[in-house]
């Protein structure tokens, strides 16, 4: 089988629930995307064979985004798009799926990504009992007794093996690895602070691509010590998890263009890094946050170089619990972990932070010149999802 080769990154900057993105639809975050990726990698459109891009509440955005993607970008109408689904780890499941698609011969170069607004998610509720099809109509229609639900929450926050929101799984790792409140409030501040100061020093630039005008992400949001510490439990009354301690909301996209290595030579395509493994694995839904490990585990026994060789990690940050705890059970260096913060600082976009992280993997690794890179998730209702690649 071909190496696949990751030719370029892109991704748009991140804005905070209700913030910069509000009234911009996920189609045209994924656009911006997935238009700067092909631009980036020295490709054609008509070159690109398939686009796979993961999204979660799809509710409302009309048929296929993927496909609205494919086509507001250019892409030849015979070049499919369609869409991956596995809540926070859409993103880099699109991306380990389009190198499964090059490794048996399907395809020769894909575009991969995510993208999520979750201002948009729309509320609903099934009302077929009352009108089996169309549009209600709110004065005309009787709503006596319908609940209307929040499609984010219910498909994107809340675990449907057990009916436990997110942040419970969260409060489930700090109690059984004894993770504190005073620990997990320390890790958020100093992810922001890692954040700020490679916002300060256009350390973000690189991945970036402007989106109406806006050019640079929303958060992080600056708190003091007595302000992490002022905060109270969302999840449980006596619970540790806060909002200073956990990600937001957020929206954003992300995108990557993978090759075989014989097309990216043939096309003159830019090459950035090999796509060396992958791992996707299942775990306990009420310890979903511990996912990484496992995946990294499995990773690990494909990869060629071992755990401690690894220069940096990307480790999405779900909440500052699970991100402590996958640190702690896997041994690694915290200082090689999320070196320009992540996105407890930056923001967690569902779809879209697959790739994003991806996306920052590579710049981090540029900007530290090194090359050996892993980046994994944690997936809602138990799973995990890890990827390792060498900068070329």
């Amino acid at each position: 089988m071909e190496e696949v080769i990751i030719c370029s990154s892109a991704r748009t900057p991140i804005g905070s629930f209700f913030g910069q993105f509000k009234n911009t639809s996920p189609v045209e975050l994924g656009t911006a995307a997935v238009s700067e990726a092909i631009k980036r990698a020295n490709l054609k459109a008509e070159n690109v064979d398939e686009l796979i891009l993961g999204h979660v509440l799809s509710a409302g955005h009309g048929q296929n985004p993927a496909r609205q993607v494919g086509i507001k970008v250019g892409l030849p109408e015979s070049c499919p798009a369609g869409q991956v689904s596995i809540l926070c780890a859409s993103g880099l499941k699109a991306v380990v799926d389009a190198a499964r698609t090059i490794k048996s011969g399907d395809a020769s170069v894909v575009v991969a990504g995510g993208m999520e607004s979750m201002s948009t998610a729309v509320h609903g509720s099934n009302l077929r009992g009352k009108k089996a099809m169309g549009t209600f109509k709110m004065k005309e229609d009787n709503f006596d007794g319908v609940v209307l639900g929040d499609t984010m929450m219910v498909d994107g926050l809340t675990c449907a093996m057990n009916g436990i929101h997110m942040g419970i799984t969260a409060e489930n790792i700090a109690e059984r690895l004894s993770i504190s409140r005073a620990e997990q409030d320390e890790f958020a501040k100093r992810t922001v602070e890692k954040a700020i100061n490679a916002k300060k020093n256009g350390l973000f630039k690189t991945e970036i691509v402007d989106v109406n005008g806006i050019d640079a992400d929303e958060g992080p949001l600056i708190c003091t010590a007595e302000e992490y510490a002022s905060f109270k439990p969302v999840f449980k009354k006596d619970g540790t998890v806060t909002k200073g301690n956990a990600c937001g909301l957020n929206d954003g996209a992300s995108a990557v263009v993978l090759a075989s290595k014989s097309s990216a030579e043939s096309l003159g395509l830019n090459k950035v890094a090999k796509l060396v493994c992958s791992a996707v694995v299942g775990c306990d839904p009420k310890l979903m946050g511990l996912g990484p490990v496992f995946a990294i585990r499995k990773l690990m026994e494909r990869c060629p170089w071992k755990l401690n060789e690894t220069d940096c990690f990307e480790l999405n940050e779900a909440f500052a619990a699970q991100s402590l705890g996958c640190i702690r059970e896997l041994g690694i260096d915290s200082s090689k972990v999320n070196i320009n913060g992540g996105s407890i600082a930056l923001g967690h976009p569902l779809a879209a932070s697959g790739c994003r992280i991806l996306t920052t993997l590579i710049s981090v690794l540029q900007q530290q010149s090194k090359t050996r890179g892993i980046a994994a998730l944690c997936v809602g209702g138990g799973q995990g999802i890890a990827i390792a690649i060498e900068l070329l």
